[in-house]
C-alpha cells in the first residue's frame, strides 16, 4: 500500500479524507523514536523504499513475538526478501539462514545485523555493518557470547583472534581496505 504514506516519513502526506486522521496524528507521538530512526535510514531515501506497511502489514498486524507477525524473528528474512530477493536467496543458503529456516531462535536474521528501523549504509560509521565495528560489535554479539558458543559448538575466541590480527589492527585504524569477518565468511 505504497500510496498511503505518512507525511513524517518524508514521502507523501496522508490524504485529508483519511478517516481518523487527527487520531492517527496524535498516535504518532508514541512512535517518535521509531519515526526518527526510519527518517535517518536508507529506507526513507527512496520513493520505492520500504514503508511501515511493507514490513508490518496493513490490517493483520501482530506483535513481533507472535508467530503470525511479518516481523516475527523467523519471518524477517521472508519479509525483507519481498524487496531484497537476491540477498535473501544467498542468506537462505548460509549457515545463519539455514539455522533460521530450521527455527533456531538465536540465528541472526536481517534485523540482527542491519537494525530494524535505523538501517544505515555499510559505509556509514554509525552502521552496525560498518567495517570498523562489524567484528567487535555485530558479529561478536553471538560469536563472542560464551552461551551461544557452547550451545552451538562454535569455535571460541574467534573475535579476539581477529582483533589481535593484522586485519583487526588495520580495522581499528579505520583502514577501509582491511578485511573484516564478511571478507572471508560472506555478508549473508
Amino acid at each position: 500500500m505504497k500510496s498511503l504514506r505518512i507525511g513524517v516519513y518524508g514521502a507523501r502526506g496522508i490524504p485529508s479524507t483519511y478517516s481518523g486522521y487527527e487520531t492517527f496524528l496524535s498516535a504518532l507521538d508514541e512512535f517518535s523514536e521509531i519515526i526518527e530512526a526510519y527518517r535517518a535510514s536508507v529506507h526513507s531515501r527512496s520513493e520505492d523504499a520500504a514503508t511501515c506497511n511493507d514490513c508490518h502489514g496493513t490490517h493483520a498486524i501482530y506483535s513481533a513475538a507472535d508467530p503470525r507477525s511479518t516481523v516475527n524473528h523467523l519471518k524477517v528474512p521472508a519479509t525483507c526478501g519481498q524487496c531484497h530477493e537476491e540477498i535473501t536467496a544467498i542468506f537462505n543458503t548460509s549457515v545463519h539462514g539455514r539455522a533460521a529456516t530450521h527455527g533456531v531462535r538465536e540465528a541472526p536474521v536481517c534485523t540482527d545485523c542491519h537494525g530494524e528501523h535505523l538501517i544505515l549504509s555499510a559505509k556509514d560509521p554509525d552502521s552496525k555493518t560498518y567495517g570498523r565495528t562489524l567484528a567487535t560489535e555485530t558479529c561478536a554479539r553471538c560469536h563472542d557470547d560464551p552461551v551461544i558458543v557452547a550451545k552451538y559448538r562454535l569455535q571460541g575466541g574467534v573475535v579476539g583472534s581477529y582483533v589481535d590480527s593484522y586485519h583487526g589492527w588495520a580495522t581499528r585504524l579505520d583502514d577501509a581496505s582491511s578485511a573484516s569477518c564478511v571478507s572471508c565468511h560472506t555478508a549473508h
